[in-house]
């Protein structure tokens, strides 16, 4: 009969202004099956925060919503504008 070749792909994200500064952002994601282009099934979960000042944006983040499982980093990004707002 050979081996079924089905793969499923779930996932869900909310996000939400806090102010209108800042925004947070959390993802799920279920892969499972056999076959397709996946290389690993399984969960994941990720977070984002991001939050603008007046010179820069502050990002933290936890995991990765493209990894097949959860990915435990926590990563703190500040970026630093000299002159200008972000895009000119």
């Amino acid at each position: 009969m050979g081996t079924p070749n089905s793969q499923w792909l779930r996932r869900v994200t909310i996000g939400a202004n806090l102010t209108r500064r800042s925004n947070l952002t959390a993802s799920l994601r279920s892969i499972n099956g056999y076959g397709g282009f996946a290389t690993q099934v399984g969960t994941n979960i990720a977070f984002a925060y991001h939050r603008t000042f007046a010179h820069g944006d502050l990002y933290l983040n936890y995991g990765t919503p493209a990894a097949g499982t959860t990915l435990h980093r926590f990563i703190v990004k500040y970026v630093f504008r000299v002159s200008g707002e972000a895009g000119s």
